[in-house]
């Protein structure tokens, strides 16, 4: 069930999990410093993204503009929020995949990432791909998707050489290209 209202429940008949309540409909847990995202509104037009779905792994992130992007043109849609994310995570903004059937070749997101120390408006650039068309956004458009991912801190280290593979320094088209094989 896609529950719009949350009825949080306590958890701590289980000393593992004295510092979580989980939703009796929808199971989605908070409390966790590891699995709640925090959005700030920055403008009266800003609507709080949610899931659409149960099994919706993005949640839809709404324009506070209205304009029109020309043929060819780029523009940049405002949230109005800001967000704060779980330690170890990233927020990839992404295109929907709606609005890429319904606007073939029309519309393009510029994929983004939000890191966990951002703490300012989320922007999405668009470019407008069509070579005839204006594109018209609106104030409360779903104009694109965000996703949370675990990411991990790597320990960057310069070398004099790496090691070897198979596929070794070939690049793109390599391992096929397009083609059933």
């Amino acid at each position: 069930m896609n529950c719009s209202k949350h009825k949080w429940k306590s958890t701590k008949y289980h000393k593992s999990f004295d510092n979580y309540e989980f939703c009796e409909y929808c199971k989605i847990r908070r409390g966790d410093e590891f699995n709640t995202i925090k959005f700030k509104k920055l403008d009266d037009n800003a609507v709080i993204p949610k899931y659409m779905t149960d099994g919706a792994v993005g949640f839809d992130i709404y324009s506070t503009i209205s304009f029109t992007l020309a043929v060819g043109g780029t523009g940049t849609v405002t949230t109005g929020l800001a967000v704060e994310i779980p330690k170890g995570s990233e927020l990839t903004i992404r295109q929907r995949s709606g609005l890429s059937k319904e606007y073939p070749n029309y519309i393009a997101i510029g994929i983004g990432t939000i890191d966990q120390d951002y703490r300012g408006e989320i922007e999405i650039p668009v470019v407008n791909n069509n070579t005839t068309h204006m594109f018209e956004i609106n104030i409360g458009d779903r104009i694109a998707q965000g996703i949370v991912s675990p990411i991990i801190r790597c320990v960057i280290e310069e070398v004099d050489e790496l090691s070897e593979t198979t596929r070794g320094e070939k690049g793109f088209g390599s391992t096929g290209g397009i083609t059933k094989q």
